[in-house]
């Protein structure tokens, strides 16, 4: 019998990296802000905070304005750690959905674990956003470093390491026109929802 692994491992064109890269980059990105700001959210109506505004436009920094804000701590640390919960959830519902590209997703949470990791832990030195405001509120630097390193460190177990290609192996349908075209509509959806309802 043939191997169909084997039988289905063949160069890549340039067109199939293109449109990986062309998928994978700007829905990584639109996940993570989207689900960053879902844990704001989420953290703002568990503690009685009320959302005034939310930004998801695709070409700003996304932010959520809370007032009254009575857990300020809680909904700032909330983008960071409900936030890669709420992509885990994603991630996992459009794999049942799809039934293909398991690895591909798989990457895109790595993301989300990475860029949430890197955005908080490296506001030890340089303190911008999230991390400036859980610092102002108290926090000790040494939880932000702490979740950084954990953050990332899932991040890239996800990965394989530290690349992510690692995974896009055409072996067993794990990575497949159908998948790129999933990522490619998830890309559209959110760019367009963000700029016609969550404008900055």
């Amino acid at each position: 019998m043939t191997d169909s692994c084997t039988e289905s491992f063949k160069p890549r064109s340039w067109d199939w990296y293109l449109a990986l890269v062309a998928a994978w980059i700007p829905a990584s990105w639109l996940v993570f802000l989207w689900t960053h700001e879902s844990g704001h959210i989420l953290g703002a109506w568990l503690t009685g905070g009320k959302v005034q505004k939310i930004v998801l436009h695709p070409l700003v920094f996304s932010r959520t304005d809370v007032s009254p804000n009575p857990s300020p701590m809680i909904v700032a640390w909330a983008g960071a750690t409900l936030g890669p919960i709420i992509a885990a959830a994603a991630v996992s519902a459009l794999i049942l959905l799809s039934k293909h590209g398991f690895a591909l997703y798989r990457t895109v949470l790595g993301f989300v674990l990475v860029a949430n990791g890197c955005y908080i832990g490296l506001g030890v030195v340089q303190p911008v956003g999230d991390a400036n405001d859980i610092l102002e509120l108290g926090a000790a630097p040494w939880a932000l470093a702490l979740y950084g390193i954990f953050a990332v460190g899932i991040g890239l177990m996800l990965w394989g390491g530290v690349r992510p290609d690692k995974q896009f192996k055409p072996c067993e349908g794990r990575m497949d026109w159908y998948s790129i075209g999933i990522l490619l509509s998830l890309v559209l959806t959110l760019a367009c929802v963000g700029i016609f309802c969550f404008p900055a």
